[in-house]
């Protein structure tokens, strides 16, 4: 004869997300064993913790959410941050729901692992705004950001300045050795332009040979000059 507990165990373990189970407290009285996988803990060491243990968090520099009664009001929309024994970051999609049987109140959470997910978002939007041979900005991200720049000097008064810089024959460099040559000197090129300019200043590959610089914070013209004369002497 098989109990219900039994059944419910082999109910949980069929989903595919990871599921857990409280107390009133917040503290873990049930998992399947997508969640003993999701977090690199085993059952036993799970069982009884509080829910807190498992490092959950609002945000990536957030605190750890340790009021169960946070989770179980959340509305499932907005994406959760933890990270598993091994210390492997997390991004999770968390659903919770209160339960209360023979007057025992109980808190079931099922917990979607979305990391992937959000990665492959982050790679698809960084890949439509970073140049592909050189890994530097493109031309899409470099006119979003100078419509931005504009916006805001407009607002604020603030001054930004603009380097457009080419090669000299590269197109001779490029027929005469070759595109993989050309390819070499353009990721070169790149890599000296940016040891020039401070982070916060931004670097675009407009396309062939050309390159943009945008600078700001820059608050004399002799600062601006020095820029200039560091990407000649660098050539």
């Amino acid at each position: 004869v098989v109990s219900d507990k039994s059944l419910f165990q082999r109910f949980i373990n069929s989903v595919n997300d990871a599921y857990i189970k409280t107390d009133a407290a917040g503290y873990i009285i049930d998992l399947n064993n997508k969640a003993e996988k999701l977090f690199h803990y085993d059952r036993r060491t799970l069982v009884s913790k509080h829910i807190s243990f498992l490092g959950i968090k609002r945000g990536p520099s957030q605190d750890v959410v340790s009021d169960i009664g946070y989770l179980i009001d959340g509305k499932g929309e907005e994406d959760y941050f933890a990270a598993d024994k091994r210390g492997a970051s997390l991004v999770l999609n968390l659903t919770a729901w209160p339960q209360e049987i023979n007057n025992v109140r109980l808190n079931n959470l099922i917990i979607r692992d979305i990391s992937q997910k959000k990665l492959a978002e982050k790679q698809l939007i960084l890949s439509a705004f970073t140049d592909s041979l050189t890994g530097l900005s493109n031309r899409a991200n470099f006119n979003r950001v100078l419509a931005e720049q504009i916006k805001e000097g407009e607002c604020t008064g603030k001054t930004f300045y603009l380097f457009v810089i080419d090669l000299d024959k590269f197109k001779e460099v490029n027929d005469g050795f070759g595109h993989d040559y050309g390819d070499r000197l353009l990721k070169a090129a790149s890599k000296r332009l940016l040891s020039c300019v401070r982070d916060h200043d931004l670097v675009s590959r407009m396309g062939g040979d050309e390159f943009t610089i945008l600078l700001r914070e820059i608050d004399s013209e002799a600062n601006l000059l020095k820029v200039a004369q560091r990407i000649l002497r660098t050539f």
